[in-house]
């Protein structure tokens, strides 16, 4: 999907966000009727493309309509606005799971280390493939969109381990850089 189809969080602000919605029992609700909606209604629906909760709204400059996506709203709300370089990711990997407490700040590259498996994967493990030549187990990890190939062994386990180390010393790097751009270093 085209990711300039959504509109940045930051055309929301916190205040906007305030005067139109309210979160209650972990549910973004319209805060008045008006224009198709109803006062109390869940805000959104399920895109069946992406997985996200969203919804568009007219804003008021012109008649353009934007679509939000719900996560970043309800972040808006609680935080305020996501800074540059920095996005919401959904902890339990469910983009329609848009509670609160599922929601977290992190950088894209931490977003995309929490991912399941890949549609194509028959090993049942993340990062580790059967390499027919070698007659191997191998782990391969992505790093800023490249495959880094770990190393092939002939136990499976083997292989995942070595994807695992590498995954946990990735994570700490992002969470480094993450811990940096939040304090505008």
């Amino acid at each position: 999907m085209n990711n300039n189809y959504y509109t940045p969080i930051n055309q929301m602000t916190k205040i906007m966000a305030n005067e139109l919605f309210i979160y209650k029992n972990d549910k973004l609700l319209w805060k008045e009727s008006g224009s198709g909606r109803k006062k109390s209604l869940e805000v959104g629906c399920l895109d069946k493309i992406s997985g996200y909760v969203v919804f568009g709204n007219r804003m008021t400059k012109g008649a353009k309509t934007y679509t939000f996506r719900v996560h970043n709203i309800v972040w808006n709300m609680h935080h305020g606005i996501i800074p540059k370089g920095l996005v919401i990711d959904h902890i339990d990997r469910n983009r329609s799971n848009n509670l609160l407490s599922n929601l977290r700040l992190v950088t894209q590259q931490v977003n995309g280390i929490n991912t399941g498996l890949s549609k194509n994967n028959t090993s049942g493990i993340k990062g580790v493939s059967w390499n027919n030549r070698d007659k191997k187990w191998q782990a391969t990890i992505n790093i800023n969109g490249k495959a880094k190939r770990l190393g092939s062994w002939d136990d499976k386990l083997v292989a995942k381990m070595s994807y695992d180390k590498a995954a946990k010393e990735r994570e700490i790097i992002y969470k480094n850089k993450q811990t940096e751009l939040m304090n505008g270093e």
